[in-house]
């Protein structure tokens, strides 16, 4: 049996990635303990330790001056930001990682996440690193711990299943 809001929305665009991210950002916006909640988990799999207990704005289509870039969602702290690319299926756009990891300093802890089905996991960290080596001027230094990539001078970029989310957040 799917959900109301499921069956509405499949019938009424195809834009699910925004839906969603709308969603997430509603139920965020909504709920300090939420977010607190949702910050513990991200420290789980990247040391986030200089944002806990700390406050966050949530900024969906998130853009700036330097770039065309829009991520779907950043986390913006008063010390930093971490940012969120929601995907289902589709590959990555021109900007995804490269300019996307050019918004954030390293040093500050920032960090981009993507939250994809976790069927997606595994292409999606091939997909991520082979675009890095292509966009990256010179050899690609990178490791990987789990579902992060960590790429010499970049922030860490973490590969999240939505459904590990939706249950942490329930």
């Amino acid at each position: 049996m799917s959900s109301l809001l499921g069956a509405i929305i499949g019938k009424f665009t195809n834009q699910f990635e925004n839906v969603a991210t709308e969603g997430l950002a509603h139920v965020l916006g909504s709920n300090e303990q939420l977010r607190q909640v949702l910050l513990q988990y991200l420290n789980t799999k990247i040391d986030l330790t200089h944002y806990l207990q700390q406050d966050f704005e949530i900024s969906t289509q998130f853009t700036d001056s330097n770039d065309s870039s829009i991520p779907d969602l950043a986390l913006l702290f008063g010390s930093g930001k971490l940012l969120v690319e929601v995907k289902f299926w589709a590959k990555l756009t021109k900007n995804q990682p490269l300019t996307y990891l050019q918004k954030l300093n390293k040093a500050d802890g920032e960090c981009l996440f993507f939250l994809v089905p976790k069927l997606r996991i595994p292409s999606l960290l091939n997909e991520l690193i082979q675009k890095s080596a292509l966009e990256i001027k010179g050899e690609l230094i990178y490791e990987t711990n789990g579902n992060v990539i960590l790429l010499q001078d970049f922030a860490p970029i973490a590969v999240l299943a939505w459904e590990e989310i939706l249950t942490v957040l329930m």
